[in-house]
C-alpha cells in the first residue's frame, strides 16, 4: 500500500487466504509504503487497508472480500 502523502502515516494492511484464514499483516508508521504481505491463493481473498494519523484516527478504511474480481 503506497503512502503518497507528505510524511510518515500509520498504515495497516491485511490479506488472507480464500475463506479468510491464514492472514498476513503489516502495520506501523511508514513514509513510503506498507507491505509487502503474502498469502497463497489470494485471487479472491479478503483484504483490509487503513491509513491515518494513528490507529485510532484513520483517514480511510478499505475492506473488500475480494482482492481481485473473481469469476
Amino acid at each position: 500500500m503506497d503512502n503518497n502523502t507528505s510524511g510518515a502515516k500509520y498504515v495497516y494492511l491485511k490479506i488472507c487466504k480464500v475463506g479468510g484464514t491464514s492472514c498476513d499483516t503489516d502495520s506501523g508508521n511508514f513514509s513510503s509504503y506498507a507491505g509487502p504481505v503474502y498469502v497463497n491463493s489470494f485471487g479472491c481473498a479478503p483484504v483490509t487497508a487503513q491509513m491515518g494519523t494513528n490507529s485510532s484516527s484513520l483517514y480511510f478504511t478499505y475492506t473488500n472480500e475480494r482482492l481481485f474480481p473473481c469469476g
